[in-house]
């Protein structure tokens, strides 16, 4: 009796989904017919340097280390171990994007390694972080990015 139901509703539904798919012509005769389409034109004396990248955005994997501006080891600025939380933002012109588009924790060296999308119209992006109530900032040009930049930290720091 379920089957014989089902196979009823079955096909009253059925019925009912093809009967509303009409035929013929589905226009109304006091609409418009649709305009003639417009002709493509084609650009002859565009010469695209070679080299050329088409893209809007590049990768660049980075490793960021957060440092002592005022602590040095054989000469180069001492890292500030910790867990240290870096905030990157994005810039245009002079001002900073109010949202950070990576957040990420170093290791224990104050040390963390990304991949980071940089978008082609972007010029500089800044790099934060808190260490001991001190605000630290690096600001980098996209056009002198390598794949090592310092935050440093105005701190002075013990010797092990």
């Amino acid at each position: 009796m379920m089957n014989i139901t089902q196979n009823a509703i079955s096909v009253t539904i059925a019925a009912l989904m093809l009967s509303a798919c009409g035929g013929g012509d589905s226009s109304s005769s006091g609409s418009p017919s649709p305009s003639a389409p417009i002709s493509s034109s084609e650009f002859k004396d565009i010469t695209v340097p070679s080299g050329f990248d088409w893209k809007g955005s590049s990768n660049q994997q980075i490793t960021f280390s957060v440092v002592s501006n005022m602590t040095q080891v054989d000469g180069v600025n001492a890292n500030i171990r910790g867990h240290h939380i870096l905030k990157i933002y994005s810039m245009t012109s002079s001002s900073a994007d109010p949202i950070p588009f990576f957040t990420g924790r170093t290791d224990s060296m104050g040390q963390i390694q990304s991949e980071l999308r940089l978008s082609s119209n972007w010029q500089s992006i800044k790099v934060t972080t808190t260490v001991d109530g001190e605000n630290c900032t690096s600001v980098t040009s996209i056009s002198d990015l390598t794949n090592q930049i310092n935050v440093g930290c105005d701190l002075v720091l013990g010797t092990d």
